[in-house]
């Protein structure tokens, strides 16, 4: 097949956080496609525009404005009369999936994120229609896709696949020296005598923040030499404020908001570790980038977590239990440099060698050609 492939691709929003725009963004570089990105929300308020080669379509569908949303998809699809559809999140994907259906669309794949026991109730109904509909399912990891339901592994059958998401290594690399390092210390006030702690996520109920604080400020009761950064935005920013300043009476913690992806990863390679106590995920994007930056990992003991960190890469927390992450805190605080340096050069062969995001694009790009050219054998679903 000698023309490139149209894939019209649609995500939820315009957020530098996204992993499917970093996947997307990736994905455009490509001879193969011809890629059209599409945000269904459009732009988050306050947050920098990413760059892509072709730009983004920003919709700006109101959450309440249903039939506008159909509307502007059906729109878009008939002019751009896509080979592929490639869908990400709930809302959005139904309601592409149903036009693709109806415009007679060659090629439909869904990307799952989350763990599916963790969905709200309305997201649960919509993957009826989603699940059955779509041609691939393909899930971020191997325990997303353990997490479905056993109606929905009916409905997918042999049509979910696990690929994993994917990180950029060379741009975080290129944040790896002494003067963003200095950069960082002087913006933030670190002290040099202080052992850093990072946690870069959304501020909401999943990712656990409460507990962080809790266990963060009560460690600082045994070692004031620790130092806990928060970058990230959400719904609970105004709660967890409140407890921070109810709790953390030695100023450690330190809320420093949404931040640019390239002071993200200067402050990954600033810092000494990198923490997260979620509830549960899907994959984790943020602790793979920490440990492509040599950052030995904190984290819940879940098995997501156990599937992308591995076992040698840092110390596995009870989300649950403030005094085990508390007492890990203080374990990774009191470590010799060799031993830090030590886990974090296996954080680093860990992120390079399994999670590079030109391995990620490539599945993608070799699921949406296969596909295409009706290669349905027996062995097309297997797992990646």
């Amino acid at each position: 097949m000698n023309r490139k492939l149209k894939v019209l691709y649609i995500t939820s929003e315009n957020t530098t956080t996204s992993i499917p725009l970093e996947l997307a963004s990736y994905m455009s570089k490509s001879d193969k496609i011809n890629l059209y990105v599409v945000t269904y929300y459009g732009q988050v308020v306050n947050e920098p525009k990413l760059g892509f080669s072709q730009g983004i379509i920003d919709l700006n569908i109101s959450k309440s404005n249903l039939s506008r949303g159909i509307h502007q998809l059906n729109i878009l699809i008939k002019e751009i009369k896509p080979d592929v559809i490639h869908v990400h999140h709930n809302l959005s994907a139904l309601i592409a999936i149903l036009i693709a259906r109806f415009n007679k669309i060659k090629l439909v794949i869904k990307t799952e994120h989350n763990d599916h026991r963790f969905l709200k109730w309305y997201q649960k109904i919509f993957n009826i229609p989603i699940l059955f509909l779509s041609d691939i399912v393909v899930c971020n990891s191997i325990s997303t896709k353990k997490s479905f339901y056993p109606w929905e592994k009916l409905l997918v059958s042999e049509k979910a696949i696990s690929i994993y998401n994917g990180i950029n290594v060379h741009k975080i690399l290129q944040f790896d020296n002494n003067e963003h390092r200095t950069e960082m210390r002087k913006k933030y006030s670190l002290n040099e005598n202080e052992r850093l702690f990072f946690c870069a996520a959304r501020l909401i109920k999943q990712k656990n923040i409460e507990n962080l604080i809790r266990a963060f400020s009560a460690a600082s009761y045994e070692n004031k030499n620790i130092r806990l950064l928060i970058a990230g935005s959400g719904d609970l920013f105004e709660h967890l404020m409140r407890l921070k300043k109810q709790l953390d009476h030695f100023n450690k913690i330190q809320f420093v908001g949404i931040l640019p992806r390239e002071e993200i990863f200067k402050l990954m390679n600033t810092v000494d570790f990198f923490v997260m106590v979620s509830w549960w995920e899907g994959f984790c994007n943020a602790i793979v980038e920490a440990m492509a930056a040599s950052c030995p990992i904190i984290c819940s003991d879940i098995s997501t977590l156990h599937e992308v960190v591995g076992d040698e890469t840092g110390s596995f927390v009870n989300p649950k239990s403030i005094n085990s992450i508390k007492e890990t805190i203080l374990e990774f605080a009191a470590m010799d440099q060799i031993a830090v340096e030590k886990l974090g050069k296996k954080s680093f062969k860990r992120a390079t060698e399994l999670f590079d995001i030109e391995s990620t694009a490539n599945q993608y790009l070799h699921q949406y050609q296969k596909v295409y050219n009706r290669e349905k054998k027996n062995n097309l679903y297997s797992g990646v």
